[in-house]
């Protein structure tokens, strides 16, 4: 790497890391974060590794690292985010390398200045989830792949330990980095890189032997959590007996996916006797297009999972994607408008992202309630843990704390509710997340109580009533 590209990549990964720490601690945690603390805060590390298996739908991978990074740094929201900072920023010097090693530097230089300065990016980034560790470690995994079908079979070649052992990381922190080798084998389809293909094999072997602790794990996971996605199923046309496989109903199609594409693999060469010609951009299309597909139908069945968060980890070849199709345009000076472009669009997401709350307004609706309250405050809340835990992360002070979602029914006999409530003078009503619990709540209180105040925040409410 010559003086002049090294610089431009450090002002480039300079100017990612200043976009990732600007307002970082601009919004309140919000409800995945919060569930991501309350996990790592357990007493001990089997205690957390069985809320992780009861709440999430990952391994433990990134909750370890967590745990130790807040025993070290704390726990405030610039330090739990700042670990998601750094995977954030050195896969952008990752991405160099690996645009560099499938084309060229300035292709490479354009994907990082891409990357450093999409609004995605910087989201992922000031959040404490498990996201952009796991995009790191795919862009790692990927990097090494490459350098490892590259290379003639007659060589030493140490670079299938390196892919082995962080895509074991990969796994570890997210089952999606099970679509992740879904994709890396798709390469074999091409003659020239069939001389590792026994390499490869090799190590999905050993990938797979040191997969099988957390392998029942997942299994688990996937066959017992969210229940209600079951009627849910079947209501659609599944039959019973596969919509009880519960979440391992959505991982079915990877498996078939995975048979598919090794039978693809195995009877690629007849293709030629019947004169049918492979064509590896069609064959790609359709493969993304597939993925796209599967996960838009798990998102609008389940309600409950943002596409783009399990497809955070190929935005970076999107990113090599648009800067090789600007590199193919033979004039400079347009190549140059359509990164100005790029970069003034991203300029007005970033600034729309940073000037509006993305995330509920926590910190503000806490001190709402202290500067308005006298002595220690009693507090109701509609909901419990990570809103609890939410509204005492942001409290300065000690009040006295009532959990009403074990009184919640839909139905229950307002009468009998107040009695075992046994309210004072005066409290104060927090909701947030369930409209539903929220309008049973209010309701009660207006007609029991006089409501002093009300104040309402980007997905908090407060109510003060007497």
């Amino acid at each position: 790497m010559n003086k002049k590209v090294f610089l431009v990549l450090l002002v480039i990964v300079f100017l990612g890391l200043f976009l990732r720490v600007y307002q970082l601690a601009g919004e309140s945690l919000w409800v995945d974060e919060a569930i991501s603390l309350i996990e790592v805060e357990q007493q001990d590390i089997n205690s957390m590794n069985q809320m992780v298996y009861d709440i999430e739908l990952s391994p433990y991978g990134y909750h370890l690292i967590l745990r130790q990074w807040v025993n070290f740094f704390g726990n405030s929201e610039v330090s739990i985010r700042l670990l998601s900072v750094i995977f954030s920023v050195t896969s952008i010097i990752v991405l160099f390398f690996l645009a560099s090693l499938l084309f060229s530097r300035k292709v490479a230089l354009i994907s990082c200045l891409l990357m450093s300065t999409a609004m995605l990016q910087i989201v992922y980034a000031q959040e404490a989830r498990l996201w952009t560790m796991f995009g790191f470690l795919a862009l790692l995994s990927t990097y090494f792949f490459f350098r490892a079908i590259t290379l003639k079979s007659n060589v030493k070649n140490n670079f299938w330990k390196y892919y082995g052992f962080i895509t074991l990381l990969s796994l570890y922190v997210s089952y999606i980095a099970i679509l992740l080798i879904i994709i890396q084998s798709s390469m074999f389809f091409f003659d020239k890189y069939k001389k590792q293909l026994k390499n490869w094999v090799m190590v999905q072997v050993i990938l797979f032997i040191l997969f099988l602790p957390i392998l029942r794990y997942m299994i688990s996971q996937s066959i017992n959590k969210y229940p209600a996605w079951i009627p849910k199923l079947i209501a659609i046309g599944i039959p019973p007996i596969i919509a009880n496989l519960g979440v391992f109903f959505f991982i079915s199609p990877i498996i078939i996916l995975i048979i598919g594409l090794f039978i693809f693999l195995h009877f690629k060469d007849n293709l030629k006797k019947i004169n049918i010609k492979f064509n590896p951009k069609i064959f790609y299309s359709f493969l993304f297009f597939t993925i796209i597909v599967y996960l838009t139908l798990f998102k609008n069945i389940t309600r409950s999972f943002a596409v783009i968060r399990h497809l955070f980890f190929l935005l970076p070849l999107v990113y090599i994607g648009i800067a090789k199709g600007i590199d193919l345009i033979n004039k400079k000076k347009i190549q140059s408008i359509i990164i100005i472009l790029i970069l003034l669009f991203n300029s007005v997401m970033l600034i729309s992202y940073y000037s509006n709350p993305t995330k509920p307004e926590w910190r503000e609706a806490v001190t709402y309630v202290e500067d308005n309250s006298a002595n220690t405050p009693l507090i109701l809340f509609d909901n419990s843990g990570s809103t609890v835990y939410l509204f005492n992360y942001y409290s300065k002070f000690e009040s006295r704390q009532i959990n009403l979602n074990n009184n919640f029914d839909g139905g229950s006999d307002r009468t009998e509710l107040i009695n075992t409530l046994d309210l004072e003078e005066s409290f104060w009503f927090v909701s947030s997340r369930d409209p539903k619990k929220l309008n049973f709540y209010s309701s009660f209180f207006n007609e029991q109580f006089e409501q002093i105040d009300k104040k309402e925040f980007k997905e908090v409410s407060v109510f003060h009533y007497r």
